[in-house]
């Protein structure tokens, strides 16, 4: 019975959070080999995410009350180009000569030291609170007229013994520290908490961890990792996007416990590596990139960046041009931009579906099949009972067609596993 009322109190929650109208930033992206390419950061233009791009704490403050700004610099000098405003930066990997110990165990910064909490954590914190001092001051400079960066979180996946061997009470700890410089030097931008996975549980123990040193009390947002793999992965098992929602779920539960509720933010999620799972087939992936931004948008989550735009990671682009799964992110904005949604995702059997609502009386139905599949270029397909009031199919390849004449009966609608949204007008 006690759990039968912590699932429904979940659900009332969700439906709250999922309230409220999409915005452009929702669809975000990791600003990792972007570049100043204008392939995916087109109108409207989401948010971009600075992270693997050459801006740890270790390569900007290289020593004590030394700095290099020069990447820093550029990655908002080409969020300018791009016409970029809303810029996030995760805060992460300590420099050798502010941190606490070694550890041979760090599997991040490519340094024993990146994964340590900075060596004077017991006391004042001040390496940590002098670094983020600097970087918020010099966001704010608004050199050349670019943007600045409008939101921080304090660290990258710490839930994972390589990338983080201190407590989830230190992190606690910096997180705060994070939360009152930025507050107080940058009113308007944003702080979040420390950036991890929440699908299983010792990822959840983790975050139980932070929220009981008060890790969630001075942050504007949560901040998770979407991504669905089963660990260790293996060829032929690849993440299934509808699984999102467990995050979702399990996060929600955690601030029921810990008010108040606060927005979620996906910080970075894709299908992952593809050279572990196989997963590489074009139209399958294209499939995952809707399936992922649907169920996350129907759930209230604020913004979602992709990882990343190229390579097996979740690629968008190869050879300069978009990939199936990059002409699916595109689609995202126009499907989804200015949109509310009026129901969670929900399945009946295999078919998923998801209303939105936009001014002017418009509808639309985001539906899809997972019990079909694509190869070799082809898509299987099942005839979906068609309601009369649907004028318009928009696909993944942004193709927009007529539904079938109903005359006087609907003859049906393909429906596949790539999402397609059928449009009142």
């Amino acid at each position: 019975m006690q759990n039968l009322f912590r699932l429904l109190a979940v659900s009332f929650c969700l439906s709250i959070m999922a309230s409220g109208q999409i915005t452009p930033s929702f669809v975000s992206a990791d600003q990792n080999g972007i570049g100043t390419s204008n392939l995916l950061m087109s109108s409207p233009t989401g948010a971009l995410r600075q992270w693997d791009v050459g801006t740890p704490w270790k390569d900007t403050n290289t020593a004590n009350g030394t700095y290099n700004w020069t990447t820093f610099d550029k990655l908002l000098e080409d969020a300018k180009v791009l016409g970029v405003t809303d810029v996030l930066m995760t805060l992460s990997e300590t420099p050798q000569w502010a941190a606490l110990r070694a550890d041979p165990n760090c599997k991040m910064g490519k340094t024993q030291y990146a994964c340590s909490p900075p060596s004077d954590i017991a006391t004042t914190d001040q390496h940590w609170k002098d670094f983020v001092t600097a970087i918020v001051n010099r966001s704010e400079s608004r050199i050349n007229g670019r943007p600045h960066v409008s939101a921080f979180s304090t660290w990258n996946e710490p839930g994972w013994l390589g990338h983080w061997n201190g407590t989830p009470a230190q992190l606690a700890r910096m997180t705060k520290d994070t939360c009152d410089i930025v507050h107080k030097l940058a009113p308007g931008v944003l702080c979040g908490t420390p950036e991890n996975q929440a699908q299983f549980g010792y990822q959840m123990k983790w975050w139980q961890g932070l929220a009981a040193a008060g890790g969630l009390g001075s942050v504007d947002y949560v901040a998770y990792h979407g991504y669905t793999n089963v660990y260790p992965q293996k060829c032929g098992v690849s993440a299934i996007p509808e699984d999102v929602r467990v995050h979702v779920a399990n996060l929600t539960a955690l601030m029921i416990t810990y008010p108040p509720l606060k927005p979620l933010w996906d910080t970075e999620f894709s299908w992952g590596q593809s050279g572990f799972t196989c997963f590489n087939d074009p139209d399958l992936q294209a499939s995952w990139v809707a399936r992922a931004y649907l169920i996350q948008a129907s759930l209230g989550v604020k913004k979602a960046f992709w990882y990343t735009s190229q390579g097996d990671w979740g690629g968008l682009v190869a050879g300069g041009k978009l990939l199936p799964s990059g002409v699916a992110y595109k689609q995202m904005p126009i499907w989804l931009v200015g949109a509310t949604p009026t129901n969670v995702c929900g399945k009946n059997g295999t078919v998923w579906d998801c209303y939105f609502t936009k001014a002017g009386g418009y509808q639309s139905e985001a539906v899809w099949d997972t019990s079909k599949t694509c190869s070799g270029g082809k898509c299987t397909t099942g005839l979906y009972a068609q309601d009369a009031k649907w004028k318009f199919i928009r696909k993944l390849d942004g193709t927009r067609t007529p539904t079938p004449a109903c005359s006087p009966i609907c003859p049906g609608i393909p429906v596949g596993i790539q999402p397609i949204l059928l449009e009142t007008q």
